[in-house]
């Protein structure tokens, strides 16, 4: 049995429109490296947005940043320090808790 051209447009549109709506709900790694190798981010997108926790590192390794995020909205980020401590938190209004150099 053999299609029409009429047959095979159709079934071509649906199934680009299929991959279309795949791609519109696709969840990606995301990393991001330094130029000696060392990762500098990490993260997962959703539909093109940042979601769940990202995290940031110095050129040497080490932990300085994460970033929580919900839906593409940022809302909470914490710093640390070159210890690897905590030294502030800032949540999604914008306040900022400032920690001691222990992180305590």
């Amino acid at each position: 049995m053999y299609l029409t051209i009429k047959q095979f447009v159709i079934i071509i549109f649906i199934l680009l429109n299929l991959t279309g709506v795949n791609a519109q709900n696709q969840t990606k790694k995301f990393k991001n490296y330094y130029e000696n190798g060392v990762i500098k981010l990490k993260g997962v997108k959703k539909n093109e947005v940042n979601v769940g926790t990202w995290y940031y590192y110095s050129e040497k390794g080490l932990l300085t940043k994460k970033e929580r995020w919900k839906n593409g909205v940022l809302k909470l980020t914490i710093k640390y320090n070159e210890k690897q401590k905590v030294s502030e938190m800032i949540d999604e209004n914008g306040k900022i808790k400032k920690f001691n150099g222990c992180g305590c």
